[in-house]
């Protein structure tokens, strides 16, 4: 049996003095001859939640088990982040910050039309 398993992530920071646009992309993709009730629940992929796409609770966002709603992963993911920061008072170690995110996660191939999006705004500062 072979299984291919796809990955891609790329993150950018473009420099400034007081001003962060961060962007994400992460696509990943699983080629498989099992069907995809059989292949692993620890190898497919999730997201959701804060290190993904915020908005949406942590790997809730693709399918779920219709009886008890628990995450049952895909073959496929498409992730796309903006975030723009900028600090906020005179120290320069907190920052606000506005963001958009989108993705899906699918049991079939990348689903471009198929991305859900949310946006927000987030506070945080650097501590020692």
């Amino acid at each position: 049996m072979r299984v291919t398993k796809l990955t891609f992530a790329a993150i950018h920071y473009p420099p400034g003095a007081n001003l962060v646009w961060a962007q994400g992309l992460r696509a990943g993709w699983i080629s498989t001859p099992l069907a995809f009730e059989n292949f692993p629940l620890s190898e497919r992929f999730y997201a959701g939640g804060d290190g993904t796409v915020r908005g949406f609770r942590r790997d809730l966002l693709g399918p779920a088990d219709p009886l008890t709603g628990n995450a049952l992963g895909g073959l496929s993911q498409l992730i796309l982040n903006e975030e723009l920061r900028f600090p906020v008072g005179v120290q320069r170690k907190t920052f606000l910050s506005f963001f958009v995110d989108a993705g899906n996660v699918s049991v079939r191939g990348i689903n471009f039309s198929g991305l859900r999006p949310s946006y927000g705004a987030g506070f945080f500062f650097l501590s020692p």
